[in-house]
């Protein structure tokens, strides 16, 4: 009876049932037999139940208790994140990190990395960026402080400082699938070295099969290289797979016109225009 281990594995197959109530039942016995198991795992029951905001008031009121409580603190900021206000967790992981300077390097390297991701996600891009530079100089042979930065340089409009990014990561990690990817994209997207970026593709295809950035990548050099057929194809495939991602259909178009399709091309265009497309891709649809 006294077993807590059998207490929090029993409370575990019960989450993965959904059996809700019998799981809180024993979390809360856990809880008063001082078993730290207990509180974090009513914290994930409450979130898997949809009840998010229950979870972050009954952490709150731990840290009342342990205000400086590092696990307490962290716990918040990645509930935040779950509930979308990325602010208060971005201001949570900052505090983090002033409280605790002397921490594992591994798990600063993660709280910097989560407030930056918060940072671009409320649209400081400076900060986001301040963010990912301290992180990738805590742990330099890390590729994901980079491909963070280069992610964020590609969305803010700087290709050239993000297309340099992307090479400075296969240096250190020549197959992230990431990388691969996106530098051949850039080399389809401007139609130069389309080999290469055939290669760059496939060699991201091998570690990523199901990607669809990868295949619409493949489909992009193969409509430039003129494979009508083949780029046709793969479009046609990822607008069923995903039909509401206004890239697919505008290259889907983009075939189909070069085809002679123009009926069903402009069907396709009006699909892009009405899934919310990015303003370089607005103005791609209006051309064609």
């Amino acid at each position: 009876p006294r077993s807590t281990d059998a207490r929090f594995q029993s409370a575990r197959l019960d989450l993965l049932q959904k059996k809700y109530p019998e799981a809180e039942a024993e979390l809360v016995n856990l809880s008063q037999m001082n078993d730290p198991r207990g509180f974090s795992g009513l914290v994930e029951s409450k979130v898997l139940q949809g009840r998010t905001g229950e979870a972050i008031q009954m952490v709150q009121t731990a840290l009342a208790k342990t205000p400086e409580n590092p696990g307490l603190l962290n716990a918040l900021a990645n509930l935040d994140i779950g509930a979308g206000k990325y602010a208060e967790a971005a201001g949570v992981f900052r505090n983090l990190l002033d409280r605790n300077p002397n921490v594992d390097a591994g798990l600063r390297e993660i709280w910097t990395l989560r407030m930056g991701e918060s940072l671009r996600r409320v649209g400081d891009a400076a900060g986001a960026m301040n963010a990912f530079n301290r992180a990738s100089q805590i742990s330099p042979k890390d590729t994901k402080p980079r491909l963070e930065m280069a992610i964020l340089l590609d969305s803010t409009g700087k290709p050239d400082e993000a297309r340099k990014a992307y090479e400075e990561i296969l240096k250190i990690q020549p197959d992230d699938p990431t990388a691969l990817n996106n530098l051949a994209y850039y080399k389809a997207d401007s139609d130069k070295d389309l080999d290469t970026a055939l290669s760059y593709a496939q060699r991201a295809q091998k570690s990523s099969p199901k990607d669809l950035n990868i295949m619409d990548t493949i489909g992009l050099i193969y409509y430039r290289k003129d494979l009508l057929d083949e780029s046709s194809r793969l479009f046609t495939e990822l607008v069923g797979k995903d039909p509401k991602n206004p890239t697919f259909h505008l290259h889907l178009a983009m075939a189909l016109y070069k085809k002679g399709d123009k009926t069903q091309a402009k069907r396709e265009l009006d699909a892009a225009r009405r899934n919310r497309p990015t303003n370089r891709e607005r103005d791609q649809i209006k051309d064609l």
